[in-house]
């Protein structure tokens, strides 16, 4: 047997010990810098859209006003839409901030349900009614979108290859049976 010195009895160091706070504050700035960079890039997008009466270039010419939910499906169901993004938005808001290691694609979800879910609150023609602004066209994809959606698909994306990952079977244990 040894003897333990002090050295050893010495605890770990408190930068080592996982600060409770930090998980929130980082989902906390995660979902803004979300929700800031969609709202400037809608707020530019109608901007250059009125002044020259088209789109982006590279990103190209439609400027849409999406009343429904993805792909414009259920544009007549707006407030119902409106008020399903408010309750998803409080519900990962409260996930978010009680998750330590997946709130990174928890805050990916709500920034783009916060984006998304204030042009429903504050833009034309009203509040609870309003339309979401989707701008961004690729050649290679049909639909028009905008960051809020992206930020919304890529959460999902990952999310469902987490749940793949965790939901693999273990593989078969090799034991050794001594019954002879």
């Amino acid at each position: 047997m040894y003897e333990r010195t002090d050295a050893m009895a010495v605890s770990q160091p408190a930068l080592a010990q996982p600060r409770p706070q930090r998980h929130r504050v980082f989902f906390a700035v995660i979902v803004a810098a979300v929700v800031a960079a969609d709202q400037a890039g809608k707020v530019c997008a109608v901007a250059l859209h009125q002044r020259a009466g088209h789109g982006m270039g590279l990103f190209g010419s439609s400027l849409l006003r999406n009343r429904g939910a993805l792909f414009g499906v259920g544009a007549a169901w707006t407030l119902a839409i409106t008020l399903l993004t408010l309750a998803a938005l409080v519900g990962l808001v409260a996930a978010g901030l009680r998750a330590c290691s997946r709130g990174a694609v928890v805050a990916l979800l709500a920034g783009g349900a916060a984006g998304n879910g204030w042009d429903r609150l504050a833009r034309a023609p009203g509040p609870l009614r309003g339309a979401v602004v989707d701008w961004i066209q690729l050649p290679v994809y049909p639909a028009v979108f905008n960051i809020a959606d992206l930020t919304l698909r890529a959460g999902a994306l990952v999310t469902v290859v987490l749940v793949l990952r965790t939901a693999r079977p273990s593989p078969p244990s090799h034991s050794v049976s001594t019954a002879g």
